[in-house]
């Protein structure tokens, strides 16, 4: 198998695991673990339905495409509950809007054949970034046993590492691909590590937990 194969199996594979390793675990879970279930199996069946897509030599951009917004209000579902306060569910819900809002417009004026929506997802990847480490900071306020134990400290440090990875890297990909594509497409490997790293610690999250925190 070539490196493009290894990967591509990988990307379809990882999410399926860490998926049935949180639904294993999910007597243990928050209830809202399930919205990050349903994300990642939808996230291994976008990764197997655009590799058969590429396969046949068709573009599979729009899969991804569509694939953003699902992504973006699937996490929000899953962080949003442990967010208190009015204000913070009146602006999860707000930006929940506006982010679908500016989805709509982007994918109308990019052609979503042609191009990845990178700009909303950029917009996107800030705020989930926001989020989570918002989330990182009240878990380590209010935590009763080491971080390190917490199943939801790792979980949130591999979207963190995901989410702010893509904001410099999808940035520079729009330059890269007008100037030099093909340094593009190795830059875009980066994506690939940051795929298996958050996947990873999703993973390897639940058998840390020596006691379950509530938040």
């Amino acid at each position: 198998m070539t490196l493009e194969q290894v990967l591509a199996v990988g990307k379809v594979v990882l999410p399926f695991v860490s998926a049935t390793i949180l639904w294993l675990d999910h007597r243990r879970s928050p209830p809202r673990t399930i919205w990050l279930v349903v994300q990642m199996l939808l996230a291994a069946s976008v990764e197997c339905y655009a590799a058969y897509l590429a396969s046949g030599g068709s573009n599979n951009l729009w899969v991804y495409n569509w694939y953003v917004p699902l992504e973006f209000v699937l996490l929000l579902l899953f962080i949003g509950p442990g967010m208190t306060g009015l204000r913070w569910k009146i602006t999860i819900a707000l930006v929940a809007v506006a982010f679908v809002g500016l989805w709509w417009a982007d994918i109308h004026i990019c052609t979503p054949q042609q191009r990845f929506v990178s700009s909303t997802y950029i917009v996107g990847a800030m705020f989930l970034t926001a989020m989570f480490v918002a989330h990182l900071v009240r878990l380590s306020v209010h935590a009763d046993v080491p971080l390190i134990h917490q199943p939801m400290f790792w979980n949130c440090l591999g979207h963190v590492f995901f989410f702010a990875g893509m904001i410099p890297t999808l940035g520079l990909l729009n330059v890269m691909n007008e100037r030099d594509p093909d340094l593009a497409d190795k830059l875009y490997r980066v994506n690939d590590v940051l795929f298996f790293l958050r996947y990873g610690l999703i993973s390897y999250s639940p058998f840390m937990a020596v006691q379950r925190s509530s938040f």
